[in-house]
């Protein structure tokens, strides 16, 4: 039997490499990731390092600023160029676009 569904609103497959910022931040290295599907509420990206839950993310595409949110969940996806797969919930400032 499948596990339970907990998502909320559907995820939509997508691609765009990012750049992204932390907060507190874990070094001063840009940190390059890959967003892999979205929804109204939240993003799942693959990244080369790993992050913490609670922490605050900044997502930019180019030098534009794209999505603030917070880390909910990280975990590691062995074998891949990215090996860091984690879910961010958008701010409060994009939470009014969900139904």
């Amino acid at each position: 039997m499948p596990a339970r569904e907990r998502r909320q609103h559907n995820r939509y497959d997508f691609q765009q490499e990012i750049v992204y910022t932390l907060n507190p931040p874990d070094s001063a290295k840009i940190n390059m990731g890959i967003i892999v599907n979205m929804s109204c509420s939240g993003m799942c990206l693959y990244a080369s390092s790993p992050v913490r839950l609670g922490q605050e993310i900044t997502v930019k595409r180019g030098n534009q600023y794209y999505v603030k949110g917070t880390i909910i969940w990280c975990s590691e996806t062995f074998g891949r160029m990215k090996p860091y797969k984690f879910g961010l919930k958008y701010g409060p400032s994009l939470n009014s676009v969900c139904p």
